[in-house]
């Protein structure tokens, strides 16, 4: 008999369609690379062509996973799902399985934040903040509320809103996102004072979508108050197709770097500071990928305080932080650094972080264990 046979089958199956540059697709990409070499082989639970209309492909993965084999012989169905909201559906779709099957949770439920911020929200995102507001509500996870279910999370956050939600016959395993970079980096952010003589100045980079919600109009403003004092600095928006043109229009009329999709390797070498203001800790993939890419690469980063972010990175200074939609303190945070009153974190001390609590080699043991029943 050969090894191949011996091999115990785990289906994937995103409940939705993913961008490429999205930390969810990612994080099936991480996944896929640490069953490599395990008795785990890991299968596509929907390799069919994607449709035009991503809302039409969505609504045929609905009837796909109804219909989805759970694997025999030990094997594992994992449906992967956007927010908590999401459990009912996925739980009434897989009913009829009698094999295993566990729900993997990317992000928060949507919860309300102040009212000027919530306003905001509504104003330029209407579309998709009501969609957040009635479909990803923490009303609808109480429907399932008596059943036994498995549940991955990537963060105690997750797990501790989630027990608030009175779901005390559900099984809850915390494994934190990783990366499919796996890169030796053996660079190091130059020293900015070096950097000030050769008249180079700070490199500040952004990669992700342009929602609102992500704070870029906040980065964008902010920049444009530290180049009243004129220092030295260049800015790298590498943008995905989802979010806002008018806000990636203002970054190139401003007169920065614009692109979309990047080799990331390329990306991260070429920065000297990530900037991720966040205006809310709910969404999807909370442990987000490109933070974790930062710590890879030993990137500083300056992002929100929000509960989520403490727990990515600490506190013991491998970030900075700085309080949600307020562009004047990141304007400051930013010329203290520039003027080297702020220190960065250590590249050497950011990646040795990084190996401590989200290496390749941790998230594989602990994925192990939980498919062998652990």
């Amino acid at each position: 008999m050969s090894i191949k046979s011996n091999l115990k089958t785990v289906i994937v199956f995103p409940l939705r369609s993913e961008a490429e540059i999205s930390g969810e697709k990612s994080s099936v990409e991480f996944f896929k690379k640490l069953l490599s070499g395990s008795e785990f082989k890991m299968s596509n639970g929907n390799n069919r062509a994607s449709f035009q209309w991503t809302w039409l492909e969505n609504i045929r993965r609905l009837l796909d996973l109804y219909h989805c084999p759970v694997p025999k012989d030990g094997g594992v169905l994992i449906v992967k799902i956007p927010t908590p909201s999401q459990l009912p559906l996925a739980y009434y779709l897989t009913r009829k399985a009698r094999g295993r099957v566990i729900f993997w949770i990317d992000g928060l439920n949507w919860e309300l934040n102040s009212w000027c911020m919530t306003f905001s929200l509504l104003i330029s995102e209407p579309a998709l903040i009501f969609f957040r507001m009635i479909f990803n509500n923490s009303i609808w996870v109480r429907l399932v509320r008596k059943k036994h279910l498995e549940l991955i999370v990537s963060s105690k956050v997750q797990k501790d809103k989630l027990n608030q939600l009175d779901l005390p016959l559900s099984r809850i395993h915390i494994v934190p996102n990783g990366t499919s970079m796996l890169y030796d980096c053996k660079f190091n952010v130059e020293n900015l004072a070096e950097k000030k003589e050769a008249n180079k100045g700070l490199r500040i980079g952004y990669i992700g979508h342009s929602y609102k919600t992500k704070g870029v109009e906040d980065l964008l403003s902010a920049l444009y108050k530290v180049k009243k004092e004129r220092l030295l600095f260049s800015a790298h928006f590498a943008f995905s197709t989802l979010g806002h043109k008018n806000i990636q229009n203002r970054a190139k009329n401003d007169g920065y770097f614009i692109s979309g999709k990047v080799n990331k390797e390329h990306f991260y070498r070429n920065i000297d500071l990530l900037v991720f203001p966040y205006w809310t800790d709910w969404g999807t993939n909370v442990y987000p990928n490109v933070l974790l890419e930062s710590l890879e690469f030993g990137v500083p980063v300056i992002t929100t305080d929000l509960p989520i972010m403490r727990e990515l990175f600490g506190c013991n200074g491998m970030a900075i932080f700085v309080p949600p939609r307020n562009s004047n303190v990141l304007a400051e945070t930013l010329l203290q650094i520039m003027y080297g009153e702020i220190k960065l974190p250590e590249s050497n001390d950011l990646k040795e972080y990084f190996k401590s609590r989200y290496s390749q080699d941790l998230s594989k043991n602990i994925w192990l264990s939980i498919l062998s029943g652990g």
